[in-house]
């Protein structure tokens, strides 16, 4: 009996086809079923919706521009998260808004974000934990917001970012202890219910 990968496989290499023919209703699916999820994905990279837009635009751009040549084991959606994740670094390096340092930045997240008693409630919560995020090294950040706002599986991470499933656990298991580091100044003082909320992105 087919996997549930098999058979998105086998629906993807339809909908190229027929998006290799022409079809207006396969764009249409594509643009329906996807443009969402990579949006906020390039979001969550870049901290910019607007640019974030721009690159799912060209990412599905790029998609329609290979249907004649699509791979019959390929899947969509991790084609459009790698294209979505290259040019996210691509314009991260180019505007020197983050480096690369292994995590060294976000080392000194507790003390330079918001104090526990402003961030402890509501909203500000979820200020300090994009903030944590932003402060990720690109891929651990990438790793991140896969696994915990899409819910990907390891080996989809490893496909999208082009790495092994097991850098994959490296990078979620570096990523999540940096959170934890950074967010424990507000975790103690946050009520149960906004526990939760910090506990959910950070384990």
């Amino acid at each position: 009996m087919p996997t549930d990968r098999a058979k998105s496989i086998r629906r993807d290499a339809q909908l190229m086809a027929r998006l290799a023919a022409g079809e207006a209703d396969a764009a249409r699916e594509i643009v329906h079923s996807y443009m969402q999820p990579i949006v906020r994905f390039g979001a969550h990279m870049l901290k910019d919706a607007a640019e974030a837009e721009d690159i799912a635009n060209e990412a599905i751009m790029r998609l329609w521009q290979t249907a004649d040549t699509w791979r019959p084991d390929g899947v969509i959606s991790g084609w459009l998260r790698r294209s979505v994740y290259t040019q996210c670094i691509d314009r991260i390096r180019k505007s020197g808004r983050m480096v690369d340092d292994g995590g060294d930045a976000a080392l000194n997240m507790a003390a330079s974000g918001p104090s526990p008693e402003s961030a402890a409630f509501g909203a500000e919560i979820g200020i300090a934990i994009d903030g944590a995020l932003e402060n990720l090294p690109e891929r651990q950040r990438a790793a991140i917001t896969l696994a915990t706002i899409d819910g990907l599986t390891g080996q989809e991470i490893a496909d999208v970012l082009e790495i092994s499933a097991e850098a994959v656990e490296s990078l979620l298991a570096r990523g999540r202890r940096t959170l934890r580091q950074a967010l424990q100044p507000i975790y103690q003082d946050a009520t149960s219910a906004d526990r939760h909320k910090t506990r959910r992105m950070a384990t």
